[in-house]
């Protein structure tokens, strides 16, 4: 097997399908970061919480403002279709799929639909059940 083959197999891509979706993943992911983990990644995992956020914003130009607005609910949404990824190997694959996880568990329970609609909307709410739901699919799927 060539070397291009083995790494493509050892990769899996985490689509963000829009400007929506890669805000929510990246403010989650920031939100990691501001708590030094939240008492459940090391180091070496927020290194790669680190570099994923970088990625972000090299991806989505003006993702830092989005995240710091604080209209909430109140603030214009875009959910156009975009091409943005993140290419995981095997390692990363897993803790992407560890924080979905961690992240969608929360958001059907009544406080976490609730404190997601008060501060970001309805829509957004939707859009993240939808978005972690699909990522937690893809990143589950057995590899060849």
């Amino acid at each position: 097997m060539s070397k291009s083959k083995r790494f493509k197999k050892t990769r899996s891509t985490l689509h963000l399908g829009s400007r929506e979706e890669a805000l929510n993943l990246y403010s989650v992911l920031v939100a990691f970061q501001m708590s030094d983990g939240a008492g459940v990644l090391n180091q070496e995992a927020l290194d790669t919480v680190g570099r994923w956020v970088e990625a972000i914003k090299v991806q989505v130009p003006g993702i830092e403002a989005l995240a710091g607005d604080t209209r909430g609910p109140f603030r214009e949404k875009d959910y156009e279709p975009m091409a943005a990824s993140l290419v995981l190997d095997e390692k990363e694959r897993s803790l992407m799929l560890f924080v979905c996880q961690a992240i969608y568990s929360q958001l059907p329970t009544p406080e976490g639909e609730q404190n997601w609609v008060r501060n970001q909307g309805r829509g957004d709410y939707e859009v993240a059940i939808k978005s972690y739901r699909r990522w937690i699919e893809s990143l589950s799927r057995k590899r060849p």
